[in-house]
């Protein structure tokens, strides 16, 4: 499971709160949409199946870039790799998008010029 976006930026911790969960599931559990419905209930979130990929070409490579986060039970739980977020977050434009990407490089999670960001980093 590859978390993106919001939950990335939450979890990692330059963001307080996200309105939605973005995750693209690669590849895709048995009974995955299925439960789906349930999830955003019992949880009371908005969960979207949306990726980079869905924005830009996936980027070679990006499964072994895609940070660990957590395995609970047989399925383990990644940030969707930082280049294609990073990438995705700069076509998009948005100011909230551009401050993603600028915590991105801060934190060394991808490379490019100098960028400035609040916040404060927590490692998964």
């Amino acid at each position: 499971m590859y978390f993106t976006g919001g939950v990335s930026a939450v979890l990692m911790g330059w963001r307080e709160m996200t309105i939605d969960v973005d995750l693209k599931a690669e590849p895709e559990p048995q009974g995955f949409f299925e439960c789906l419905p349930r999830l955003k209930d019992d949880l009371d979130i908005n969960i979207e199946l949306a990726s980079p990929d869905q924005f830009v070409p996936a980027l070679p490579g990006w499964q072994d870039r895609s940070r660990f986060i957590a395995r609970h039970g047989r399925l383990d739980f990644h940030h969707y790799d930082f280049y294609g977020q990073a990438l995705s977050k700069v076509e998009r434009d948005h100011p909230r998008d551009r401050h993603d990407v600028a915590c991105m490089i801060r934190y060394g999670l991808t490379r490019s010029g100098s960028a400035s960001c609040s916040g404060r980093l927590r490692r998964s």
